[in-house]
């Protein structure tokens, strides 16, 4: 999606928790407009608990005011509203139409829609304390406790144990207001979901501009999860076509026993890849798996090859996603080769179990969302930080495999060409792309041709690793029936993917489905998805290798 450019940026990443996903939400449906609430006193303002202290005066001006509508709209005041831009992902929903009263608000229109299961929120902000306001209400659970949060600013929990059913009931607008000091051109915000998952219907962000606040809390830790962020591709021109020179997979036949590697990310379980491979009747040549980013402690932790998350007797590698530097760090020691010591301690860890493993250095930098993201500004320091780590993972396994990726479609990051963050030859095995089944889904032959020949979709990336003799990877794909423009359960997209990967074999690295269960996205082929599965299973088949 894109972002509204400001002068800073301002990010909202969910926290996983580890070895165990959050329960998903029910079922969205239209039924659920017309569900009936508790009985409630009507009141002429949203309920607002706990809010930041604000004194008489303090004076502030309005930085941003974002509604989860896929279009502007203007509150009872006549403000604007901007359209959802910035979250790299999420489960939109508009739960009550026109004609529901939204309890405790005049300003119903803010509170319609919802996003759930959503990763990360960027947008720029200038530095300095800020006041930001969650609008939210309940249409789904019937009881305290079923939705439980924690919501952070600046790695500092801010509240604590949200609940909107257990403080105000369904369909009653809820705020919740709290104060953030800038500091660093980021205002980064998260999620630490407790009973299912966060939901925000609109947002507002305030920047003090006189008097005093109250001092902020005290930080904790944040880990965003990996989830991609739709785009909107447009025309391409064909580069030209020297032989692929890309290191090889090992000679050794692949477990799959397909044309090239394949397989899946099985959401760091063992089990969930060896029935994977079993309902595809194929073996996996590559896992994909994302280490913690809080700290490089985390990101040097081996608990994503552990038992739990491998199976036993594994003959494939992995594709591993991660940031060009963790959460607390930054760019500009990341730039003077500050991460040097600790990248190549990260090389020996992968190269110790699977030397020839993908490495997805950086990936999707044309998103916003991410800490790690590239903007024009600084492209020049991103790619000479991304040549220190990639030099310096090579010391520690020189047989690590790096992959370069973005995300389909134009850039969000303030350019729509990621070309300018490529880091050169010398340091880039295989160049590739995350491009799932949304913005539009692949249903029709127009919207087909839409992602597979605009600028920036399947065949300008393609186009681009051929101009530079690298084959083409796609480590993260898969249909996203939650995604109110998907395709759904969609066999079209399955057969396009594997169609046009076929077509160009020479050409192709490796390709790992995106298995999620998650109620955000639903992309898990065998258990929520038996069009698509079935296609899926079909082209195995037709892959293998002669």
């Amino acid at each position: 999606m894109s972002l509204t450019a400001m002068s800073a940026s301002l990010t909202l990443a969910v926290l996983p928790v580890p070895a165990a996903a959050a329960a998903p939400s029910p079922a969205q449906s239209p039924a659920q407009s017309s569900v009936r609430s508790p009985a409630l006193s009507p009141v002429q303002a949203p309920v607002q608990a706990h809010p930041a202290a604000q004194p008489a005066a303090v004076t502030t001006k309005v930085a941003a005011r974002v509604v989860m509508e896929p279009t502007p709209i203007k509150d009872t005041a006549g403000n604007t509203w901007s359209a959802r831009s910035g979250f790299d992902g999420g489960a939109y929903s508009r739960s009550y139409g026109s004609n529901v009263d939204i309890l405790g608000t005049r300003d119903d229109d803010l509170y319609r829609a919802e996003l759930v299961r959503f990763n990360r929120w960027s947008r720029p902000v200038a530095n300095g304390t800020y006041i930001v306001t969650l609008k939210m209400r309940e249409a789904w659970w019937t009881k305290p406790g079923q939705r439980v949060f924690d919501v952070l600013a600046e790695g500092q929990t801010k509240l604590t144990d949200v609940d909107i059913y257990a403080a105000v009931g369904q369909r009653r607008a809820y705020d919740r207001t709290f104060q953030v000091d800038v500091r660093d051109g980021r205002l980064d915000l998260a999620v630490r979901n407790k009973k299912d998952s966060a939901l925000v219907s609109a947002i507002k962000v305030n920047q003090v501009v006189s008097g005093s606040t109250p001092a902020p809390t005290n930080p904790a830790p944040t880990n965003p999860a990996p989830t991609p962020a739709p785009t909107t591709p447009a025309p391409t021109t064909p580069a030209p076509a020297p032989s692929p020179s890309s290191p090889a997979t090992p000679a050794t036949k692949r477990p799959s026993g397909l044309i090239f590697d394949s397989g899946s990310f099985p959401m760091h379980k063992a089990d969930r890849l060896t029935s994977f491979e079993r309902a595809r009747g194929k073996k996996a040549d590559v896992i994909t798996v994302f280490p913690a980013r809080e700290s490089w402690d985390a990101m040097l932790g081996a608990w994503f090859m552990d038992s739990a998350r491998i199976p036993a007797g594994y003959q494939g590698t992995l594709d591993v996603g991660v940031p060009l530097w963790p959460d607390d760090g930054n760019l500009s020691t990341a730039t003077r080769g500050g991460y040097n010591a600790q990248w190549e301690r990260f090389g020996r860890l992968i190269a110790s179990r699977y030397p020839n493993a993908y490495i997805r250095l950086g990936w999707e930098m044309n998103l916003p969302g991410w800490k790690h993201a590239a903007y024009p500004g600084s492209a020049e320091q991103w790619k000479t930080a991304y040549r220190h780590a990639v030099t310096a993972i090579r010391k520690g396994g020189k047989n690590l495999r790096i992959a370069w990726v973005v995300n389909e479609g134009p850039g969000q990051t303030g350019t729509k060409d990621a070309r300018i963050f490529y880091p050169g030859d010398a340091y880039v095995d295989f160049i590739g792309m995350d491009a799932y089944d949304w913005w539009p889904g692949y249903t029709t032959a127009a919207n087909i041709a839409r992602h597979r020949d605009a600028e920036y979709g399947w065949n300008f990336w393609l186009n681009f690793a051929k101009a530079r003799g690298k084959k083409f990877v796609l480590p993260e794909w898969g249909v996203a029936p939650a995604n109110d423009a998907s395709g759904g359960d969609n066999p079209t997209y399955i057969n396009f993917v594997y169609g046009w990967l076929k077509a160009n074999q020479q050409w192709i690295g490796y390709e790992s489905y995106f298995d999620e269960s998650a109620s955000y996205i639903r992309s898990a082929l065998f258990s929520h998805n038996p069009k698509a599965s079935a296609e899926y299973k079909r082209w195995m088949s037709l892959l293998v290798a002669r």
